[in-house]
């Protein structure tokens, strides 16, 4: 097993509650403990499930006034939480690293929040270093999904990309953005990105003290492609990503002792098919060290994570041919097995807005000690949920194929974890979550 050293130095963090990302606090001589957030076991109701929209969802004008992005995420057991420190601190604590052979170069001057958007056709979670997209080689990362914002100037050109170097280029994007930003548990802060002076996209984040976590989305936009159609540029995906300074391996043992862990936070994911809105669901995972397995729960959605999935009858039924359609007829083979059934556009809105809003499940998966740190990986049936019949009753449980999650623990005794979640072939739908140790 590699050995780590980490670079950190004496440094005090004090927290504070917050309703809206205020206050202050002082600091003081001593070791660098920073405290995690007192989450509470406070909920709040979530959102109505059987809401019918009064619109198709892919009519919807432009999202960006949809909702606050930097709304007030206190009072719901998963408060706000400014960490407050001095200029010296903050740069210490940017700069820290975790080398992976004693003769590492020193990368003290990279500041590992600092990040450039790259592109890796197969990214992998069960690798926690191979995404690059750090200044920090030493920092864990990963990034996966769309990244373009605008229209080309060559027609038939793939539209600009934020994860390709000469597109970014254009753009005004400051790769120091999460860095200058505060520290602020369970709250999304935002960085727009313009291009020739018009707003192209913006990217929603959170800055937990070890890890950041974001997602990316453009504002609507269309192009014409090299057939010469015209084609949407935005859709159901969102571009997630994390960094994180990762838990050394050696600390297993010690963070056995502590038994089950569990982590509360935050996910964030993709509102809506077009603009530039997004939606921050609770998530909760529960560590077992001694039997290396993390598994959770997402609640509060109003997302895409789950966009596909509405038109099956039972999702575990795959290739059985039986969906849900707006066609005008229902099909049925000879043999009366594969058909689809005919919903109103009414009705089959109504399964989508369901589905936007459904609690999932994140199956167990196995937490794994590589490239000397501690990281976690599910591919394959990773997310579950519940799904009903066409009356709206419940007749069982469904989990996708393609669904898979993963992340890494973050900080020097892991004080937080940081991932990213995805239901696979439905688009590419994504969150990305991060989370701290619950008092």
């Amino acid at each position: 097993m590699k050995q780590l050293q980490m670079k950190i130095g004496i440094l005090v963090i004090s927290a504070v509650l917050t309703a809206c990302g205020g206050g202050s606090t002082s600091s003081s001589g001593g070791s660098f403990t920073p405290s995690v957030p007192n989450n509470g076991n406070t909920d709040v109701a979530p959102s109505p499930i059987n809401q019918r929209p009064n619109t198709d969802l892919h009519k919807k004008a432009e999202l960006d006034a949809t909702l606050d992005i930097r709304k007030d995420l206190s009072g719901d057991g998963f408060e706000a939480r400014t960490v407050a420190l001095s200029s010296q601190e903050r740069k210490q604590l940017e700069t820290t690293v975790l080398p992976l052979t004693p003769n590492a170069t020193d990368t003290s001057s990279e500041k590992w929040r600092t990040v450039d958007f790259v592109y890796d056709p197969q990214p992998d979670h069960s690798q926690p270093f191979n995404q690059g997209i750090s200044k920090n080689p030493h920092a864990a990362d990963f990034n996966k999904g769309a990244g373009r914002f605008a229209e080309h100037d060559v027609k038939g050109k793939y539209p600009y990309d934020l994860k390709e170097l000469k597109d970014r280029a254009l753009t005004d994007y400051d790769a120091e953005f999460l860095t200058k930003a505060e520290i602020i548990f369970n709250q999304l802060q935002t960085q727009d990105v313009h291009m020739r002076g018009k707003k192209v996209g913006t990217i929603a984040f959170v800055n937990q003290t070890y890890s950041s976590y974001m997602g990316f989305k453009a504002k609507r936009f269309q192009f014409t492609n090299w057939r010469g159609d015209r084609q949407e540029g935005t859709g159901h995906d969102m571009m997630a990503s994390y960094v994180a300074i990762p838990t050394p391996s050696e600390k297993l043992e010690t963070l056995k002792a502590k038994g089950k862990v569990t982590y509360e936070g935050r996910a964030i994911a993709n509102k809506d098919a077009y603009g530039t809105a997004f939606n921050v669901a609770k998530i909760s995972l529960i560590a077992d060290l001694d039997k290396m397995t993390i598994k959770g729960k997402v609640t509060h959605r109003d997302d895409m994570l789950l966009f596909g999935q509405e038109k099956f009858f039972n999702p575990n039924c795959e290739g059985c041919g039986q969906y849900f359609t707006q066609e005008k007829d229902n099909i049925t083979d000879p043999m009366g097995s594969a058909m689809r059934k005919r919903l109103s556009s009414e009705d089959f809105n109504a399964r989508i807005a369901s589905h936007k809003t459904k609690n999932i499940i994140l199956a167990e998966a196995k937490i794994q000690v590589k490239d000397g740190v501690l990281s976690f990986h599910r591919k394959g049936d990773a997310i579950q949920f519940e799904y009903e019949d066409e009356q709206g009753s419940i007749v069982g449980g469904a989990s996708i194929r393609t669904s898979e999650y993963g992340g890494v623990f973050a900080g020097p005794n892991g004080e937080e974890v940081v991932g990213h979640i995805t239901s696979g072939d439905n688009y590419g739908t994504r969150m990305s979550f991060g989370a701290s140790k619950k008092k």
